[in-house]
C-alpha cells in the first residue's frame, strides 16, 4: 500500500537522522580521493604557504559559528568568531572603520 499525503509516516520509514544520502556520500568520497591524488596534506601545506589569504579564508569556514562554553566556575565564556581575513597591505587598511 503506497504512502498517501496526510497519513502518518510508518515507523522506521526513511533514512535515520544524520545519515547522508548516497549522492552526498559518493561526492565526499570522490573529493577525498582527488585530495589524496593531488598530494594530500603535503600539497595542502605547500599551497597554504604560497597563498595564505586563501588558505585562511578556507580555514575560517571550518570554524563553528556558534560555540557555547563555560569556564571553571560555570560562568559562560563569550567566543567571537572572525571570518574575514585582513588586507595584507597596511596602506589599504588605513582609515578602515572611520576612526582614521
Amino acid at each position: 500500500m503506497p504512502f498517501k499525503a496526510g497519513d502518518p509516516r510508518p515507523e522506521g520509514a526513511g533514512r535515520k537522522a544524520g545519515t547522508p544520502n548516497k549522492f552526498t556520500a559518493d561526492a565526499r568520497a570522490a573529493l577525498h580521493e582527488a585530495f589524496e591524488e593531488m598530494g594530500g596534506v603535503e600539497a595542502l601545506v605547500k599551497w597554504a604557504w604560497t597563498d595564505r589569504a586563501e588558505f585562511y579564508k578556507l580555514w575560517a569556514k571550518t570554524i563553528p559559528k556558534n560555540l557555547e562554553m563555560t569556564g571553571k566556575g560555570g560562568e559562560p565564556i563569550k567566543i567571537i568568531v572572525v571570518t574575514g581575513v585582513p588586507d595584507a597591505d597596511p596602506k589599504k587598511a588605513e582609515g578602515a572603520g572611520g576612526n582614521g
